[in-house]
C-alpha cells in the first residue's frame, strides 16, 4: 500500500509544479503565456493553496480508490514547500470499508545541488527522504521543460474568448492538453521507491487554468487524467513490470500570495536516512 501512496504523492508533486508554472493576461501564443507567467510569479515570495484529488488505480488485479484533500504553502525561494494531505483509501477487497491516512510532505532545493529537490515524506508516522531531479530526461530544468513543451504545442492550448467568474473574481480561462511525453519527461528522474514509470504514449492530461483578470495571478487549476496507463518496473530480478491503469481528477484553489513568513522542516525529517537511489 505504501508504494502506491508514494506514487500518488510524487504524481501530485509533478502536477503541482506544472500547475505552478502558469500566469497570464491575454497572450497571443504559448510563448507569450509562459513569458508572462514567469514574470508575474517571480514577483511573489510565497503562496498558499487548497486542493482535492480523487483517483482510481488498478494494478495487479486490485482496485485502489482514493479521495484526498489538503493544504499547501510554498516559499518560492529554494522551493521550500509544506504539504498536508488527508486520504481516504479503499480497495476492491475491502468493499465499502475505507482506511484514512494523514500524510505530510516537505520539499526544499538541495543546498549542495540546486538541480535537485529534497522531499521529506511522513507516511504512517515514519519519515523518509528522497532526492528528485529538477531536470527532465533531456537535462532541461523542469520549469524550462514545461515552457519548451508549451512552445512546441501552441495549438493544444486555447485562451477562451469570454472571461468567467471563479470565487467572485473575473478570470481568464485557458484550456489545454498535456501530451504523454511531457509528463514522462518530467518524471523520468523521479524515483518512486526505486521504481521506474513508463507512461502509455496515448495518455493525455486535460487541464484548465483560471487567472485573475486584474492581477494575472492564478486562481484555480483543474487537472483531469481520464485514462493513464503506465508500466512500473520494480527493478527486481525475475519480476515482470506491472501494468497500472489510473483515472485522476485534481482541483487546486490558490488562497493567497506573499502570505507565508516561514516553513520549518522538523529535525526528524532532516535526520531521516536518505532512500537509496
Amino acid at each position: 500500500m505504501k508504494k502506491y501512496i508514494k506514487i500518488i504523492l510524487m504524481l501530485a508533486l509533478v502536477i503541482g509544479i506544472s500547475a505552478g508554472c502558469q500566469g497570464i493576461s491575454k497572450p497571443e501564443n504559448a510563448q507569450e503565456l509562459v513569458t508572462k507567467s514567469q514574470e508575474e510569479l517571480k514577483k511573489k515570495t510565497s503562496y498558499t493553496a487548497e486542493y482535492t484529488m480523487d483517483m482510481t488505480m488498478n494494478i495487479a488485479g486490485q482496485s485502489l480508490k482514493t479521495n484526498a484533500a489538503g493544504n499547501m504553502k510554498q516559499i518560492t525561494e529554494n522551493m521550500l514547500t509544506e504539504l498536508d494531505m488527508t486520504m481516504d483509501l479503499g480497495t476492491s477487497s475491502q468493499g465499502n470499508d475505507q482506511q484514512q491516512m494523514k500524510m505530510k510532505m516537505f520539499t526544499e532545493q538541495n543546498p549542495e545541488n540546486k538541480d535537485e529537490l529534497i522531499t521529506y515524506s511522513n507516511i504512517a508516522d515514519k519519515w523518509t527522504k528522497d532526492v528528485v531531479s529538477l531536470k527532465d530526461s533531456k537535462g532541461v530544468n523542469m520549469e524550462d521543460s514545461m515552457s519548451r513543451m508549451l512552445e512546441q504545442n501552441k495549438d493544444a492550448f486555447t485562451l477562451q474568448e469570454e472571461t468567467a467568474e471563479v470565487g467572485g473574481k473575473e478570470v481568464y480561462t485557458i484550456t489545454g492538453t498535456l501530451p504523454a511525453e511531457a509528463i514522462s519527461s518530467m518524471t523520468a528522474n523521479t524515483p518512486v521507491d526505486g521504481q521506474n514509470m513508463k507512461f502509455n504514449e496515448n495518455m493525455k492530461v486535460n487541464t484548465t487554468y483560471y487567472y485573475d483578470k486584474e492581477t494575472l495571478l492564478p486562481v484555480q487549476a483543474v487537472v483531469n487524467v481520464p485514462n493513464m496507463k503506465m508500466e512500473i518496473d520494480l527493478g527486481v530480478e525475475g519480476v515482470e513490470p506491472q501494468s497500472l491503469d489510473m483515472t485522476m481528477n485534481v482541483l487546486m484553489n490558490y488562497t493567497g500570495f506573499d502570505n507565508v513568513e516561514s516553513i520549518t522542516i522538523p529535525d526528524e525529517a532532516k535526520n531521516a536516512e536518505m532512500r537509496a537511489q
